[in-house]
């Protein structure tokens, strides 16, 4: 069996504070509650994409594999813009475009998952063949009886995709979709509900 080796700060959602090199409210930034999503708007950012099946329909560098979060992930770490091109084989001047975007105070849309019954916590340290250097990442609000991220259904839905996709493209309930939905817009999310 194949092992992946992750570095826990370097996740997407990893809900520990970090250094204000990531935008203000990422996901990254749960506070002291991880049931409580903050997610970053990238649409507006011209270097990114968000293209479904790829990383969880999280916003990538365009033409490549490489999140947004990775970013601000190097740089919290100790990285820098000069050599993260070099590292992750992308372009300066899409480097410097999100960099400007993450740090202008780009649109965050908050959603607090508790009390949703169809979500729930999932350590990801627990998912076999996963061996993290460093402390394993805090559990992440995922759709009850699965590992699928949460925030991944709202990424999916800023790529332009609908709700009934993400059901059939993950296998997972569309009524469990549907409450989650439901229970963001009771709150007042402003961002694509489905």
């Amino acid at each position: 069996m194949s092992e992946t080796l992750l570095h826990s700060g370097a996740m997407s959602g990893a809900a520990e504070d970090t250094p204000s090199a990531l935008p203000a409210g990422s996901s990254a930034k749960r506070q002291d509650n991880p049931m409580v999503l903050r997610m970053v708007d990238w649409r507006g950012c011209p270097a990114l994409e968000y293209v479904p099946g790829r990383k969880g329909g999280q916003a990538t560098f365009i033409g490549r594999r490489i999140p947004a979060q990775t970013l601000a992930d190097w740089l919290t770490t100790g990285g820098t813009l000069e050599t993260f091109p070099n590292a992750f084989r992308v372009d300066m001047g899409s480097v410097r475009a999100v960099h400007e975007y993450m740090t202008s105070g780009p649109p965050v849309g908050t959603v607090d998952l508790t009390g949703c019954r169809f979500v729930e916590l999932t350590c990801l340290s627990n998912v076999p063949g996963v061996h993290f250097v460093g402390p394993p990442p805090p559990p992440l609000p995922t759709f009850a009886g699965t590992r699928r991220r949460v925030e991944a259904l709202f990424d999916f839905l800023k790529a332009g995709r609908t709700a009934r996709e993400f059901s059939d493209t993950y296998d997972v309930d569309y009524e469990h979709v549907e409450a989650v939905l439901r229970h963001a817009a009771d709150q007042g999310y402003q961002g694509p509900l489905g």
